[in-house]
């Protein structure tokens, strides 16, 4: 009875053994242990910022035509700002309609006046066209437009150069001869250049 006993123990504890050899097999072969992925970033692409507000008013806003005749830039500016708020048509609630203006003076040099006849435009070109005007720049700020005689980002428009194929005739008859002395050889040609104006909002 006793090596029956022992017989039958012996054989649980293989069964055991067996069936604890198969599981761990089986976790073997389902488990999946961690791996380290060396991924470099190719490109980062910088966060693209949209018009502000202020920016977007600038654009939006359509003043209708203005004439000033020898008015001082503050005044000018105040009347702009009042156009303003009366033509942010998109904007819905009132205190928040039109945007501010503020002319900053240069030490004690007085404001310069301006003499100007404008026609409907969007309100950004219009602050251009007299801040060129009168030789001063300006800053598009989180809650302002501050016109000033320097320092400002916006100075008016900017040029675009585009070359152009010019011969040696055309050139002398542009300059009145001048252009003889220019390498010889009729028909040669030299790239001279020209300006177009292109808005800055």
């Amino acid at each position: 009875m006793k090596r029956i006993a022992r017989m039958r123990g012996e054989e649980s504890y293989l069964g055991y053994l067996k069936t604890r050899q198969e599981m761990l097999e089986e976790i073997e072969r389902e488990w999946e242990r961690p791996k380290v992925f060396d991924r470099q970033i190719e490109e980062v692409e910088k966060v693209k910022e949209g018009p502000s507000n202020l920016e977007s008013k600038l654009k939006i806003i359509q003043v209708p035509g203005v004439q000033f005749f020898e008015s001082p830039l503050p005044e000018v500016m105040a009347e702009l700002q009042r156009q303003a708020k009366t033509f942010d048509l998109t904007e819905p609630d009132p205190s928040k309609k039109g945007v501010n203006i503020i002319p900053l003076q240069n030490g004690d040099e007085p404001f310069p006046n301006v003499t100007i006849t404008l026609n409907t435009m969007p309100l950004g070109q219009m602050i251009q066209f007299i801040a060129e005007m009168v030789s001063w720049t300006y800053d598009v700020r989180s809650d302002a437009i501050v016109v000033s005689k320097s320092g400002g980002t916006f100075t008016g428009r900017s040029l675009e150069t585009e070359f152009y194929e010019v011969t040696q005739g055309t050139i002398q008859r542009m300059t009145g001869g001048a252009g003889a002395g220019m390498g010889g050889g009729r028909g040669r040609s030299f790239r001279t250049c020209t300006w177009r104006w292109r808005w800055r909002c």
